[in-house]
């Protein structure tokens, strides 16, 4: 082997090595990439869940007249949140509360309904 072919083969184990190196440089690069992500995510939902905590909510009860064409379907739509499954939760709760056997409601009756809200 000439020296002119031992200094191309160095050459190319050079520029095959620095090739290698490169690739993982890359790697490294995208994996810090995909960690640093990973961290800002879980930080921005861990202060985005303390920040909904500090706004809890308590639980109220007001006295409310019921008017003609009122159904406890409507009520339920002008005060149920989302501390209750459904309407149907919520309607569940006024019933047992005015010890109601059916959805029968009348004008002029007074029920206590439950709400929520911020102190």
């Amino acid at each position: 082997m000439s020296a002119n072919e031992k200094r191309s083969e160095r050459e190319r184990k050079v520029v095959v090595k620095r090739k290698m190196q490169g690739k993982k440089m890359q790697r490294r690069v995208f994996l810090l990439s995909a960690i640093c992500l990973l961290l800002l995510f879980s930080c921005s939902y861990v202060f985005t869940s303390r920040a909904q905590s500090n706004h809890e909510t308590v639980k109220y009860y007001r006295s409310i007249e019921v008017t003609p064409g009122d159904t406890l379907w409507d009520i339920a739509g002008d005060y149920v949140s989302v501390e209750y499954k459904d309407r149907y939760a919520y309607i569940d709760e006024v019933k047992k509360l005015n010890h109601l056997t059916d959805d029968q409601i009348s004008a002029g009756e007074f029920l206590t309904v439950p709400y929520y809200d911020v102190p």
